[in-house]
């Protein structure tokens, strides 16, 4: 191999946009101004209709117990909602004794709904030993509503999922000034767990944009494959090198998957691009990529080789996923994944839900797709984004110029100092702003 696996224990180691609001109070939002919507043309001055959004709170199954014994209560939360049609301050409401919160005079509109319950001391005391990780409950979803009509969702709240592999960190291409720059993308995997996990094998896969959008025709298309509780349906797949127990993340480590393994600070200064020099991993594409001889190459298992030949760029509108080794049998696929206009087909390969590790989702912030839509796009996010037993919601962080990562919570550190990472399987809730490599090759 063209990088020694003895280096790699010594190497430098596509929102959440939903979420921390003051309450409301009543539980009543009212928005102002009257933006295109529906009209009321049957009085003499027309005014724009508005309509309501009618939340249900509860705990996963698996969940409650913890709960009860921590006693915590829908009573002591708060339904967050931010709007995903226009920028708009984030509201909030207060759960009552049936789980149920109501939000008044809303425009039409898309919109995200979040939950985030952070326990006190006296709370997580109450929790054994055992259970003490569990200092928060979350969950999010999204919801459209067109006046007159009401709309309704629910919002199932877990606790922190320990004990795994999980994408700790993107840095996504941004498609506008004044970035203009794709080669520069990495993506950090993180090791949650207490104990060593080794990467040979592995899978990290992504899903299409077309799965999760109307970019191709309407939701119902495709909602089969994209609601699917049993597998994810991936378009790239890529697998680590080794045999067994070449690559390793020590607990609390990180390991950097970079798309180009060179000092994009050097080459692209005017965007301030980072260093990846130093990644762990590295994709390549064709004979025309930059093939950095220390860095081990990610396996093309079904990716192709990628834009002008040099792999993929991290983007927005899909999921980012790991999974354990697929083993030898062929993956399934389907070519449901259609263009209306001309019929053009992508084939998509089934991860079953068995070996996934963890799932997180990207988009574009509010003030993007505002702005997108005032340019003339038509394209809009799909509800489910992904079986929920996947991810309840993507995070709404990518932007046009923000030069910063989009990174995992921390939920603090165990007493020998290692950190956890927060992973309630809501990436709306999950991540949030930060420095690049904080994890990783900077430490």
């Amino acid at each position: 191999p063209k990088y020694p696996a003895r280096r790699f224990a010594s190497a430098a180691s596509f929102l959440a946009a939903a979420l921390l609001i003051a309450a409301c109070g009543s539980g009543t939002v009212v928005e102002s101004g009257n933006p295109p919507g529906h009209v009321d043309t049957t009085t003499t001055t027309p005014t724009v209709s508005r309509g309501s959004i009618a939340v249900t709170v509860g705990f996963d199954d698996n969940d409650r117990a913890l709960a009860t014994r921590a006693g915590i209560a829908t009573t002591s939360l708060e339904v967050v909602l931010q709007s995903l049609s226009r920028p708009a301050a984030n509201v909030s409401a207060p759960v009552d004794a049936d789980g149920r919160a109501r939000f008044d005079s809303l425009l039409e509109g898309r919109y995200s709904l979040s939950v985030h319950r952070v326990l006190t001391t006296e709370e997580i005391d109450r929790l054994s030993a055992s259970e003490q990780w569990a200092t928060l409950f979350a969950g999010g979803r999204e919801v459209v509503l067109s006046p007159p009509n009401m709309a309704s969702a629910q919002i199932t709240l877990l606790a922190p999922r320990r004990g795994s592999l999980v994408i700790s960190e993107i840095f996504p291409y941004r498609p506008g000034p004044p970035i203009f720059y794709a080669y520069g993308t990495y993506l950090e995997l993180f090791n949650n767990s207490d104990s060593t996990i080794y990467l040979d094998g592995m899978v990290l896969f992504r899903t299409n944009p077309q799965l999760h959008t109307t970019v191709w025709g309407p939701c119902s298309q495709n909602e089969q494959l994209r609601a699917d509780s049993t597998a994810v349906w991936a378009r790239l797949l890529w697998t680590f090198p080794g045999t067994g127990k070449d690559f390793s993340i020590a607990p609390g480590r990180a390991r950097v998957i970079a798309m180009d393994a060179m000092n994009h600070a050097s080459a692209s200064p005017q965007t301030a691009q980072v260093d990846l020099a130093g990644a762990d991993f590295e994709q390549f594409g064709t004979e025309a990529d930059i093939d950095n001889p220390f860095v081990p190459n990610l396996e093309n298992l079904r990716a192709g080789a990628g834009a002008f030949g040099r792999g993929w760029p991290l983007e927005s509108e899909v999921s980012y996923g790991v999974s354990l080794p697929l083993g030898s049998t062929p993956l399934d696929s389907s070519s449901a994944l259609r263009r209306q206009s001309d019929g053009l087909t992508t084939t998509l390969y089934r991860v079953p839900r068995s070996r996934v590790l963890d799932v997180v989702s990207f988009n574009y912030t509010p003030e993007v797709l505002a702005s997108l839509a005032q340019r003339g796009s038509t394209v809009t996010s799909c509800d489910p984004w992904l079986g929920k037993s996947f991810d309840q919601s993507p995070a709404y962080l990518v932007d046009f110029v923000d030069v910063r990562a989009i990174a995992r919570r921390s939920l603090g550190r165990t007493s020998d100092g290692r950190e956890i990472l927060q992973r309630t399987q809501a990436s709306a809730r999950d991540f949030e702003y930060a420095a690049p490599l904080r994890r990783s090759l900077r430490r």
